[in-house]
């Protein structure tokens, strides 16, 4: 992940111009003073945003991107579940939903319940005041970025075509009950890295963690 400056052009290149502010993500880190990447990997970073701001938006918004558009294929008028909406991934995450035309349920803690509204939440659920998976309220999509629900909780959440999609762990046990049980659902994958190698997506992981918090 990186943001800054074009400072130099290939030949090929044809969409960007020297002293355009970028962002991206480079294969093998951005953690220089330079960065050689492919043209396919830059966009010109939004207006407003500072270059810590853009940084965090390959993992955390294309996290959440992925998660919903691809993997969860929310439509207009599906009703989801957000859990851990306030992180880098949630944050996105409810936007997000709601720029798709979805009607969103979000899960935080009660420090974070206005943020949470004030990104368009529907409906906010503070899971510290109690047990926010039996309210019997049914989803088309719930989107698990704490990796704490367990099979038995989307079964419970979700309407008989519905779909889960798990993006955080809080062991290696979920990592491997997910990968043997997730798509028993209707219409969705639950592990959103099934098909990367365990170390890749560990490194993903720590990289979404690392965005989440700023650094």
């Amino acid at each position: 992940m990186f943001a800054g400056i074009v400072d130099a052009l290939g030949a090929d290149m044809t969409r960007f111009k020297v002293g355009d502010t970028v962002f991206g993500n480079a294969p093998f880190g951005g953690l220089a003073d330079f960065v050689a990447v492919k043209e396919a990997q830059l966009s010109i970073m939004p207006v407003g945003f500072s270059t810590i701001e853009a940084t965090c938006l390959p993992v955390s918004g294309g996290t959440a991107l992925q998660s919903l558009r691809e993997y969860g294929k929310v439509q207009t008028g599906d009703q989801v579940l957000i859990n851990g909406s306030s992180g880098g991934v949630g944050i996105c995450s409810v936007q997000i939903a709601k720029a798709l035309g979805a009607r969103v349920t979000a899960v935080c803690s009660t420090r974070n319940i206005e943020m949470v509204r004030s990104l368009g939440a529907d409906e906010v659920l503070d899971y510290t005041a109690g047990d926010v998976t039996r309210a019997g309220k049914l989803y088309d999509v719930v989107l698990d970025n704490v990796g704490n629900f367990s099979l038995q909780t989307f079964k419970r959440l979700l309407k008989p075509a519905g779909g889960e999609v798990v993006v955080g762990f809080t062991s290696i046990g979920r990592i491997l009950h997910t990968a043997l049980f997730g798509k028993m659902r209707g219409r969705s994958i639950a592990l959103m890295f099934a098909d990367v190698p365990l170390k890749s997506w560990l490194r993903l992981r720590v990289m979404q963690m690392l965005a989440s918090s700023g650094v």
